[in-house]
């Protein structure tokens, strides 16, 4: 891309922002992987992935983390199944007077994991014996994976479920020529918007499906040969995080990040560009 060979320091910047954040933890992951079975990590990974939508990371995190200590390994799929108004309780207690429009659906997701579990299992099997497409078309099964032609949790699902740690739990599913595409992140959509050739390119106005291709392409760049590293660190640029966007948080305030002489959101007096 031409914008790229006349950018070299801002794509330099945010090759250094990628090798900053892609150690942070992805939250799915990160409790996912404290199953002691894979057969656990698997489902949970799943569960988490149905149930990301709307919500901040610090938050859902919260939320994910207060289902599983209530109902940790194989209580989300084994007899008896826990009662919608627990479900809901413990939700609610996480999210304290956060509103959440997914609020209402996390008793379904639940249960529609739980009997994709009983469906499939054992799950280590299912993932080995199916191919990319194989488990797209399974996810389907899943109550708010998304049946679409572009799926973002079913790509994430493949994707956390066999890239390798930090970003996912490192399965292999069967070979084939046809390849999951990467995340599309908002984080991404941002730095395309705010840093990259967003304005160069008349990004705004752009069919979304070549605003997909345009973010693959740049994941290319930024991380060749590991593309997800890319994908996986910019999902927390401008994203909001406990108190203030998770970039800032992670970099004292933009006074360690690489990308703070380029970013329009920048709070350091040495920014380029007012906000």
């Amino acid at each position: 891309m031409r914008w790229e060979k006349e950018n070299l320091d801002t794509m330099q910047a945010t090759k250094e922002f990628v090798r900053l954040f892609q150690s942070v933890p992805d939250p799915i992951v990160d409790i996912a992987k404290k199953a002691e079975t894979e057969e656990a990590r698997i489902a949970w990974c799943l569960l988490g992935c149905a149930l990301f939508q709307e919500i901040s990371f610090p938050t859902f995190r919260r939320v994910f983390g207060a289902l599983f200590e209530a109902f940790p390994e194989d209580r989300l799929w084994e007899f008896p199944l826990p009662e919608e108004k627990i479900l809901l309780k413990i939700s609610s207690e996480a999210l304290g007077k956060i509103a959440w429009n997914l609020r209402e659906q996390v008793p379904g997701i639940f249960w529609s994991v739980g009997a994709f579990v009983r469906h499939h299992r054992p799950l280590a099997d299912w993932i080995t014996s199916r191919d990319v497409k194989g488990i797209w078309r399974d996810l389907g099964e899943i109550h708010f994976m998304g049946k679409q032609a572009y799926r973002p949790k079913a790509i994430y699902a493949i994707k956390r479920l066999t890239s390798p740690a930090p970003f996912g739990l490192g399965l292999c599913c069967s070979p084939s020529e046809a390849k999951c595409p990467m995340p599309f992140t908002m984080g991404c959509r941002r730095w395309i918007g705010f840093v990259g050739p967003g304005k160069a390119l008349h990004y705004s106005e752009m069919e979304e499906e070549k605003k997909q291709k345009l973010g693959r392409s740049l994941y290319t760049a930024l991380a060749p040969g590991n593309e997800m590293a890319a994908a996986h660190a910019l999902q927390f640029f401008l994203e909001d995080g406990t108190t203030d966007f998770i970039c800032r948080e992670h970099t004292e305030g933009c006074t360690k990040c690489p990308l703070a002489p380029y970013c329009c959101k920048s709070v350091l007096e040495t920014k380029l560009y007012d906000t």
